[in-house]
């Protein structure tokens, strides 16, 4: 009896780590329903851990008018730990090199973003001031170079929970620290934007069930909640009674368009197949397909 309780231990053990276990796969992207005009746009591999270790994006599209360059990640780990992402790029010459430095209690508390590429002279005197705006060939330096772009922190409270973000001498973003309260259930229901110490914004948040909440976003100049310079919205998750996650929704980039959906498609083993984008009039824009290998 206990031999088959061991071996029935053994199988179920076994069929979840194959459920688990992660599969290379390629993504086949197309507009609206134009399925015969599509391409491979994504390509995704996994290493012996289960863990992604190769991305690459080809003309890959999020939206009708959003998208990304196209790029190779190449991803590296210390146990399971992610501690660096190497990125090229298609048809250039430049790169780019993230790092990621974690704590004792395996939380990350920096990242860093270094790029590899041809840049303005040091000395160049251009702009208004100037009198000529145009950069021309002969403005770059004959060669390219490492150069660190972001270095941004992350802090943690004595529940684990992230209160700040911070980039504070090199960021890409006016908005370079963020700040995050959460309430007694352990949610985020407040979000402040800031430039160093000056705020932005403020978010708050309204939390339901299953990650949807409400939300109203205050910029500086509208604490008063007297002017129209304020965003309300909502970010809404659905899922089907395996609890897949089946489509999520939010405002458009504008924030006043209306509500942009993202609907998800399973196989009878729950994984995932496809995946459709439909703008604020709910008009299938894109359709991405996955197929695993």
């Amino acid at each position: 009896m206990r031999k088959l309780i061991l071996n029935i231990v053994f199988i179920l053990t076994t069929l979840c780590s194959l459920a688990q276990e992660k599969k290379d796969y390629k993504v086949y992207q197309f507009e609206q329903n134009d399925s015969l005009n599509g391409h491979f746009s994504k390509i995704v591999r996994y290493n012996e851990d289960g863990l992604k270790s190769y991305e690459e994006l080809i003309d890959y599209k999020v939206s009708k008018l959003s998208s990304f360059s196209d790029y190779i990640d190449n991803h590296f780990y210390s146990d399971t730990l992610l501690i660096k992402t190497q990125t090229t790029y298609n048809n250039s010459e430049r790169k780019a090199e993230t790092t990621f430095e974690y704590n004792s209690d395996s939380q990350l508390i920096k990242e860093t973003v270094s790029s590899y590429e041809r840049r303005l002279k040091k000395d160049l005197k251009k702009g208004i001031e100037y009198g000529d705006c145009i950069i021309e060939e002969e403005d770059y330096e004959k060669n390219p170079s490492w150069e660190i772009e972001t270095e941004k922190f992350f802090k943690y409270n004595l529940k684990g929970q992230l209160i700040e973000t911070y980039a504070p001498e090199k960021s890409q973003s006016r908005q370079n620290r963020y700040l995050y309260r959460y309430n007694y259930d352990g949610l985020i229901e407040k979000v402040t934007s800031l430039e160093n110490n000056e705020i932005i914004w403020e978010e708050f948040r309204e939390n339901f069930k299953n990650g949807n909440y409400d939300y109203i976003r205050l910029w500086s100049n509208d604490f008063t909640f007297k002017n129209v310079c304020r965003s309300v919205g909502a970010k809404r998750f659905k899922y089907d009674s395996r609890n897949n996650l089946i489509e999520k929704s939010r405002p458009d980039e504008t924030g006043i368009r209306g509500i942009v959906k993202t609907r998800f498609y399973y196989d009878d083993n729950d994984v995932l197949i496809k995946q459709e984008r439909y703008n604020s009039k709910d008009e299938l824009e894109i359709t991405h397909i996955y197929i695993y290998e």
